[in-house]
């Protein structure tokens, strides 16, 4: 997987036509905690799993899971169990092998997946892959505190109309400060790690890229852009 400018990898993958009944919590704890070993990653923060059952659209029903590095990397996994497609994300100061895009095919059964990096686009199109997944980096404006990143993660959250299922949660490390929310879309997470700011919206439902980036620019000086649109057409 190709390197971003900022030092880190970045892999997201979309899984289609995934198993019935992908919905084992304990499997999928199992699998997403082996994840940290693969990438020869430290986890820092064991895999967190959010049921997802009663929401206005019950297709958009399902579990997302999270967990972090102490690198300040983490990874996601969000499980549309009714749409059988289930979205898959790594970021990592470690190469990402090609062998973790195969245990994560394994694991959902399917053989048919987009995989995205930079300059990545779309191969396989099904009627459920829906939303952009915007991935920004820079260094920050000024000093920021906790308070801070969670202002702006408010601000994006009203700025483009997202519906939080969870509180923020906040994870630190001595050079590290993670910020995530799931929301009932996907997640939004805000990375600090010394003067870089990594910002990271994954949404099933489109927003509008000049208002969320005109939010981000207003923290940091961006160095480094990358938009995964995920579509559907009529198949």
């Amino acid at each position: 997987m190709k390197k971003c400018k900022n030092g880190w990898y970045y892999c997201a993958v979309d899984l289609i036509n995934i198993k019935d009944n992908l919905n084992n919590f304990m499997e999928i704890y199992n699998f997403m905690d082996s994840i940290a070993t693969s990438l020869g990653e430290k986890s820092l923060y064991k895999p967190v799993l959010i049921p997802y059952y009663h929401g206005k659209i019950k297709k958009d029903c399902g579990i997302s899971c999270y967990s972090f590095f102490e690198s300040g990397g983490y990874v996601t996994l969000h499980i549309f169990e009714k749409r059988k497609i289930a979205y898959f994300d790594i970021v990592s100061n470690n190469k990402i092998k090609f062998s973790i895009i195969e245990n994560v095919k394994t694991f959902c059964q399917t053989e048919c997946c987009n995989i995205h990096q930079q300059n990545s686009q779309n191969k396989q199109v099904d009627k459920n892959i829906f939303g952009p997944h915007y991935f920004v980096a820079g260094q920050m404006n000024k000093e920021l505190n906790t308070d801070d990143l969670l202002k702006l993660q408010e601000e994006i959250i009203k700025g483009i109309k997202m519906t939080p299922i969870i509180n923020p949660v906040i994870v630190k490390t001595k050079q590290t400060k993670t910020i995530f929310v799931a929301i009932a879309e996907s997640h939004i997470a805000l990375t600090q790690i010394q003067n870089d700011l990594r910002v990271d919206v994954f949404s099933c439902k489109n927003f509008e890229l000049k208002k969320i980036n005109k939010i981000v620019s207003k923290w940091l000086n961006i160095q480094n852009e990358i938009l995964f649109t995920r579509y559907c057409k009529k198949i």
